[in-house]
């Protein structure tokens, strides 16, 4: 059974705008009756998607897609009705089909968004200036001390003239790594990072979301680090009885590489995400991956950059199963954010630790040679 589905474009659709701008969107605050002074055309364009699905599709089919979607039928404040009955009719069938289409189709813009930008990504489009203010090299925005807001919110976000620019999705849910760098950026040091190419709002229409939880980032300060003596690869995995403890989506393993240049120490580190936490859902796997500079004579770090790399699923082995199978050939790689000049090693610390945020593997990995606190206590 194939439903018939309307198009949706982003840059003439307000709803698909919404669901794009807004971090807590749902479908069905448009679905009820209610005062609409702000998002009028938000409102008719939910009610007349919902209009042409119902008459699209045979009723049979609508009942029968409803049916088959167990979280729509439990019941859920955030899916519209309590509990779904055929007595309600197809409207509200409908509505969970618009809400669905337009989470596959923001979650298709996000993985499109490890592309480099381009002068028809919607922000570039809505912006004037922005895209030429981008690095030629690797698409980053030069972040400057007066485009980081006095209040730095939950939900992080730029000024660029007259608009709110926000995180890339690779980043994005990072918030404490994404306040690290604004708070670096305010003081003035060289921060350049990747922009959502989807996600902008004028200025005043910024809004502010309060989330509460943390996470705490790691404390370099062992004096090994500058020995060129200690280098190679270790790889961490993640114990096969605590997948799914860590609450912050599935991991196989990390693996960690130092190499020496000269006076100079290089790491890099990249996860392992599984192949079957992204089954039926994308047509890639995205693995976190870091890459820093250490200056052994200035005993400092002097470069660290994050990025994604999207392996295409065709080809990814590796999995619960199969930790060491191979991902497969040519990522695409593209740079989130990147971090210039002299850093502290508290600073350095806790950019890595909210980078990787979710991912224990990192702290485990850390943790006792670059946090005297986790150090053995010697007599």
């Amino acid at each position: 059974m194939t439903l018939i589905l309307p198009d949706l474009d982003l840059h003439r659709s307000p709803l698909f705008q919404a669901a794009i701008n807004e971090r807590f969107f749902r479908v069905w605050d448009y679905e009820r009756d209610g005062p609409f002074p702000h998002c009028r055309a938000v409102k008719d364009e939910a009610e007349r998607l919902a209009a042409e699905i119902q008459a699209e599709n045979p009723a049979e089919e609508l009942f029968a897609a409803a049916e088959g979607d167990l979280s729509f039928m439990r019941g859920s404040s955030f899916r519209g009705p309590e509990r779904y009955a055929r007595e309600q009719g197809t409207r509200p069938a409908a509505f969970r089909q618009l809400e669905l289409l337009l989470h596959r189709q923001v979650g298709d813009l996000n993985l499109a968004s490890v592309q480099p930008p381009s002068r028809e990504d919607r922000v570039c489009r809505v912006v004037p200036g922005l895209f030429d203010a981008l690095s030629r090299r690797d698409g980053l925005l030069p972040l400057r001390p007066e485009m980081v807001p006095r209040k730095i919110n939950h939900d992080r976000y730029l000024y660029f003239g007259e608009h709110a620019l926000f995180p890339h999705p690779g980043i994005s849910g990072a918030r404490e790594l994404v306040g690290d760098l604004w708070a670096l950026a305010a003081a003035g040091a060289d921060i350049r990072v990747a922009i959502d190419p989807n996600r902008v709002v004028r200025r005043e229409d910024t809004q502010d979301a309060v989330l509460l939880d943390y996470w705490f980032g790691i404390k370099p300060t062992r004096a090994d680090l500058d020995d060129l003596s200690v280098v190679g690869h270790t790889r961490h995995e993640r114990r096969a009885d605590m997948h799914g403890h860590f609450g912050s989506g599935e991991l196989v393993g990390t693996d960690f590489w130092w190499s020496a240049e000269g006076i100079r120490k290089v790491l890099k580190v990249e996860e392992t995400v599984p192949r079957s936490a992204y089954r039926d859902l994308t047509s890639a796997v995205w693995n976190r991956f870091l890459h820093s500079i250490r200056d052994t004579a200035e005993r400092r770090f002097v470069h660290l950059d994050g990025a994604i790399k999207a392996y295409p699923l065709e080809h990814y082995g590796a999995d619960f199963d199969s930790p060491t199978a191979r991902k497969g050939e040519n990522p695409v790689y593209r740079k989130m954010w990147r971090v210039e000049g002299p850093i502290e090693e508290a600073e350095w610390g806790r950019i890595v630790g909210h980078f990787f945020r979710g991912n224990e593997l990192v702290i485990e990995y850390f943790g006792e040679a670059l946090d005297e606190r986790s150090a053995p206590v010697t007599a």
